[in-house]
């Protein structure tokens, strides 16, 4: 018999509600009685009853529940301006006899971000043109936005000095004034963010041409730190 039932408490209540009246008609030829399916009838209104009082009780919580957010969604950005407040005033103040005043957390001090990355893992290639196509890695402090790579290049002796070609905001760079006939120039790459740099990375390219005649240029050294 309990698979007759539906397993859940409304369509049982269904059920009950769409045989009580059939039952109660036929009740002796069904093998029960009048008095039995008249208790099951009220037992069924009273479950009716009680469902239907649920729906109210629900519809009404889910009105308050709304209220209840709404109400909550107020207070919380009244509360946000009033910390604001309290924020600026002990900005002005100093110290943390405000933050103790309202009794609040003192912010912790943020620590410095470190400085920018070193270039490393160079590479080079050849525009159509001939001119040198710069790349390389650098591993910048997560959440060190605004890094600016200046890019400076010596051609000849160690002695020369080093002299800014341009600046990306790309880990590349293509160096489109190096002078005809240049046989290798050391770059020299600096990783900014605002005036605060990273170790420089010195890389020596060496041009060429290959037997096919095309240019070639090659990183013919390991990338180093600069003092």
């Amino acid at each position: 018999m309990g698979t007759i039932l539906p397993a859940k408490r409304v369509e049982r209540l269904q059920f009950v509600e769409n045989h009580v009246a059939g039952w109660l008609a036929d009740a002796t030829d069904l093998g029960t009685t009048s008095a039995a399916i008249t208790a099951l009838q009220g037992l069924a209104t009273s479950a009716r009853a009680a469902f239907n009082a649920q729906q109210v009780a629900l519809d009404l919580a889910r009105s308050r529940t709304g209220e209840f957010d709404a109400a909550i969604d107020l207070m919380t950005k009244a509360t946000t301006d009033v910390l604001k407040q309290i924020k600026a005033k002990a900005a002005i103040v100093g110290g943390t006899s405000i933050y103790t005043m309202a009794n609040i957390p003192i912010p912790a001090t943020p620590s410095p971000m470190p400085p920018p990355g070193t270039p490393t893992d160079f590479t080079v290639g050849l525009t159509q043109d001939g001119a040198p196509v710069l790349g390389w890695r650098c591993a910048n402090p997560r959440g060190g936005a605004g890094v600016v790579y200046t890019v400076a290049r010596r051609i000849g002796d160690e002695g020369q000095p080093y002299v800014v070609v341009g600046a990306t905001g790309v880990r590349s760079f293509t160096d489109e004034g190096v002078p005809a006939g240049t046989v290798s120039v050391t770059y020299r790459v600096i990783a900014f963010r605002s005036t605060v740099h990273g170790p420089a990375g010195l890389f020596t390219v060496r041009f060429g041409t290959a037997e096919s005649g095309a240019a070639t240029a090659s990183v013919v050294s390991a990338p180093k730190l600069a003092a």
